[in-house]
């Protein structure tokens, strides 16, 4: 397998394209001359000057959009292993912490004795 800069490698499937564009960013940056980058940069500078509403209006659109993904991506790993109900007798969990599967130690025991055969 020959390596290459944007080569995405055998975990594909736990990258995402924020990942590859973030590659593609720095590779653009490490290969901007000084004299382009120092032209980049004050074209940005004037934009956000010319601009300070837009900016803003991103800015904040853009934190709304990670919290709402960052909320979205911990009720999906809490999904995975919080249950709000026991496991065995399907009473709620209310007033247990997060990761709790069972009601009781009895109700733990009964599960995994029945898991086991």
């Amino acid at each position: 397998m020959t390596s290459s800069f944007f080569s995405i490698g055998n975990n594909s499937k736990h990258q995402d394209q924020n990942t590859i564009l973030k590659h593609q960013k720095i590779f653009i940056m490490v290969t901007l001359s000084e004299k382009a980058r120092r032209a980049r940069n004050d074209y940005q500078n004037a934009y956000r000057k010319k601009n300070p509403e837009k900016l803003k209006q991103y800015i904040t659109s853009y934190w709304e959009r990670r919290a709402a993904r960052e909320e979205e991506e911990e009720r999906a790993r809490l999904g995975q292993f919080f249950q709000n109900k026991c496991l065995e007798c399907g009473k709620e969990l209310e007033g247990m912490r997060k990761g709790s599967k069972f009601c009781s130690p009895a109700c733990r025991q009964k599960h995994h004795r029945e898991a086991k055969g």
